[in-house]
């Protein structure tokens, strides 16, 4: 959204929409003040058309935090990390 212009054309989730039908996550918090849950519900609708207009709905992944915040936190990260590990395969660690 930091081309000049383009928020005037193009939204969040019309942006986001661009990598259909790639496998996509997208994590927002219950209690954000900047990015409120009825507007994240409006755009992971978006999302959901967009990818299911393309038969990849199974590829798309949307979840509200209920009370978290503008803010990633340990819980989503370790949610992350799952996800990853589902489309890109099993983390190692070493050590």
């Amino acid at each position: 959204m930091l081309h000049p212009g383009l928020n005037r054309l193009l939204d969040i989730p019309d942006v986001a929409s661009l990598a259909v039908p790639k496998p996509a996550l997208f994590l927002a918090g219950g209690a954000d003040r900047l990015f409120r849950p009825t507007g994240v519900t409006a755009a992971y609708r978006t999302l959901r058309a967009v990818w299911e207009s393309q038969g990849a709905g199974d590829r798309l992944t949307t979840e509200i935090w209920p009370g978290q915040g503008h803010a990633f936190g340990r819980g989503m990260q370790e949610a992350v990390f799952g996800w990853l590990d589902r489309y890109l395969g099993r983390r190692t660690t070493e050590g």
